[in-house]
């Protein structure tokens, strides 16, 4: 459902028409996305049981599923490693624009 509300949102923000006629095409886009998705991720498992086994294709799956974990843990970092620096900098920058100041209120030119 959150990717349904994203679609609307960026068909909303891509200056497409708010009518119901859009909203009807991207929610239909979506359900046959959705639909799509689960015939092959199910036929893909039936295929990777029968070539590999149980064990093996669980296996397979749970490294598969693994990935998307990775991926957001590596944004989630990522986006609050880039906030630290983003306030460090702005507070070496506001540092320096009081050594400046202490500098002109000391020594008047």
């Amino acid at each position: 459902m959150g990717s349904l509300a994203y679609m609307l949102e960026c068909a909303t923000n891509s200056k497409l028409s708010n009518t119901e006629h859009t909203k009807t095409m991207v929610s239909s886009l979506w359900l046959m996305c959705w639909y799509m998705s689960g015939s092959l991720c199910t036929s893909a498992g039936s295929k990777a049981y029968d070539l590999l086994g149980f064990g093996w294709s669980c296996f397979l799956e749970a490294v598969i599923l693994f990935i998307p974990v990775c991926w957001m843990f590596g944004n989630v970092i990522s986006s609050k490693l880039q906030s630290v620096v983003n306030q460090t900098i702005t507070t070496e920058s506001e540092d320096e624009d009081d050594k400046d100041l202490k500098t002109k209120l000391i020594l008047p030119i």
